[in-house]
Order: structure tokens, then sequence, then C-alpha cells
């Protein structure tokens, strides 16, 4: 029985419609828009990632300015503490001694060694 059952088999593949021949791929036109649009993305992408840079760069100077700006205020908060902790040092037992408005301002309007940060103008009284 087994002998004969597999010519049977052997004759339905034989008899099956021919399948139609497996796809060569895409058309040289669907290959040449392809690509084109690749080539577009990555334009776009160059010119998107140079405009980031810039950003970057940009942002980075702004940091380190304002970095510089917060550590040149931060000492001249840190000059008046001083100037309060020897005052208050300073003083005898009981007595206070008071920081005056022309110590804390002489502090407030000295410029950096720079010269980067000035002092606001003098407003009009």
């Amino acid at each position: 029985g087994k002998a004969a059952a597999a010519p049977q088999q052997a004759g339905k593949a034989a008899a099956a419609p021919p399948q139609p021949p497996a796809s060569a791929g895409p058309s040289p036109c669907e290959v040449e828009a392809a690509a084109e649009a690749a080539e577009a993305a990555a334009a776009e992408l160059c010119k998107a990632r140079e405009e980031h840079s810039r950003e970057a760069a940009e942002l980075r100077v702004a940091v380190e300015n304002l970095e510089r700006e917060r550590d040149f205020y931060f000492g001249k908060l840190r000059e008046v503490e001083v100037l309060c902790q020897t005052k208050e040092a300073s003083s005898p037992l009981g007595e206070k001694e008071t920081v005056t408005v022309a110590e804390v301002l002489s502090i407030l309007y000295k410029t950096d060694e720079s010269e980067e940060f000035q002092p606001p103008p003098a407003e009009p009284q």
C-alpha cells in the first residue's frame, strides 16, 4: 500500500497549476525614487544636525557666562557676609557695631578684574 501511494502523490504535485515567477524586486524607477527620497532625508537630517550643533554651542556660551556672573555676585555676597561677621566679632560685648550702607555699596559696586561686569548707572534723583 505505501509504495502505491507515493506515485499518486508525485502525480498530484505535477498536476498543480504553475506558480507565477517570484518578483525580481523593485523596478529601476522605484529604486531611483527611493534613493532620491533617502538623499533628501539625509540632507535634511544634516541640516538639522548643523542647526542643533550651532544652538548647542550658543547655549554652552550662555551657560558659561551665567556661571561667571553667578560666581561674581556670589563673591560680592560673601564679602558682605565677611564684613558683617568681622564687625560682629570686633565689637565689645554688649555693643552692636553696625555695617554702614557705604561699606556695603562699596562691595556691591566693585567691578571684577576683567571689568566684564560693571555697576549699574546711577539713577537720577
